[in-house]
């Protein structure tokens, strides 16, 4: 079988993390109960990726350091590159970068990547099918939300910057399959990784340059309700798997327990429920999913969540009823409230007996109703 070294340059944070905007470093929001970085890794360890190299400048490395032990546990072989030091020509970096890329193999270069469920199987036979020095994976359509660059694809699936008659327009995702002496090009280019568009390098300097279109929908955030429905795709359309016991198993419902986990009475589930490690479930509790609780959250009794997503550390008060909504880390939600559609950021704090409408946002340490 094939195996692949992805490259992924990460700086700050991308933008398609709307509206999680409070969150300071999107890549480790809880996802599927897990930070997203570790789901995405582990998306390409399922396609044949064996090696990781990450570039990374100064901020984005200082956010990395504390989850490398747990990227460490997929298994992938990973390496963490700074920017700066990869361009310093008293360093050997670069070339022991370039040494570390198999010959026969392209190199898969991602930057800021989008959550994305593409066939990197599929992508590749593309590349190789048509022979190309570098190959780009699309979406497409017409530009949408400012987030991806427009690009052109003509009858035989070459790249180019500008529309004319018989090219159909397309978005660069920001993933491209490159073959090794390409990306050694652009390192001698010196091209910044973290910040050009690279399509505008790779359309003028590579002679071929093809786009692979594929209607996969990429993971991009709008709302809390696309937050919500792009971690319910993920987590269907994946092998991921949380970690616990199987509290329940039937053909249309799931619920695991992770380890600490206690339920004074057994919840009323259906769908997909993923309750994270030191939970506390109180009695007369519905869980209907997709369901994801993060570690040590507390459900008071008889209370109702449908479509919701509960970050670590945060109190669901009792006879609450939460619809489409996400409540972020170290928040409370006060007995007898109401959540249809909004989001609660982290350590706010809702009192009891209020009511958030669809799009409502209680900000990070806001207070609403309490005395």
């Amino acid at each position: 079988m094939d195996t692949l070294t992805a490259i992924i340059c990460l700086s700050g944070s991308p933008s398609w993390s709307l509206p999680l905007l409070h969150v300071p470093v999107p890549f480790l929001v809880s996802f599927c109960n897990q930070p997203l970085l570790k789901n995405m890794l582990l998306q390409l360890k399922k396609s044949s990726v064996e090696r990781v190299v990450f570039i990374l400048d100064d901020l984005s490395a200082s956010w990395m350091h504390p989850i490398r032990a747990e990227l460490a546990r997929t298994g992938l072989v990973i390496d963490y590159l700074l920017m700066r030091h990869l361009y310093d020509t008293e360093t050997t970096l670069r070339d022991e970068l370039l040494d570390r890329l198999p010959l026969e193999q392209p190199v898969l270069l991602l930057q800021d990547p989008f959550p994305d469920l593409v066939n990197i199987g599929a992508f590749l036979k593309f590349h190789r099918e048509c022979q190309a020095d570098c190959s780009v994976r699309l979406l497409p359509g017409r530009q949408a939300h400012g987030l991806l660059k427009q690009v052109y694809l003509d009858a035989e699936d070459q790249v180019s910057l500008k529309e004319q008659e018989g090219v159909r327009p397309t978005q660069d995702t920001r993933m491209y399959l490159l073959e090794t002496d390409i990306f050694e090009d652009l390192l001698q280019a010196r091209i910044p990784l973290l910040k050009a568009s690279f399509s505008e390098y790779f359309a003028e300097a590579v002679p071929y340059y093809y786009g692979y279109s594929d209607a996969q929908p990429l993971c991009i955030w709008n709302s809390v309700n696309e937050y919500l429905a792009t971690q319910k795709l993920f987590f269907e359309q994946t092998d991921l798997r949380p970690e616990g016991k199987i509290l329940q198993k039937t053909e249309n419902t799931q619920v695991w327990m992770g380890e600490g986990g206690f339920c004074e009475s057994p919840p009323e589930c259906q769908g997909q429920v993923v309750m994270g490690r030191n939970c506390r479930i109180g009695k007369g509790v519905k869980l209907q999913g997709p369901v994801f609780l993060g570690d040590y959250v507390q459900i008071g009794s008889g209370t109702h969540l449908e479509n919701v997503t509960v970050w670590a550390q945060t109190q669901i008060g009792a006879r609450c009823q939460l619809e489409n909504s996400l409540i972020a880390a170290r928040s409370s939600v006060a007995s007898d409230c109401r959540l249809q559609s909004a989001l609660i950021a982290d350590q706010a704090h809702l009192g009891p007996g209020q009511h958030l409408r669809k799009g409502d946002v209680l900000g990070p340490f806001s207070r609403l109703g309490m005395e």
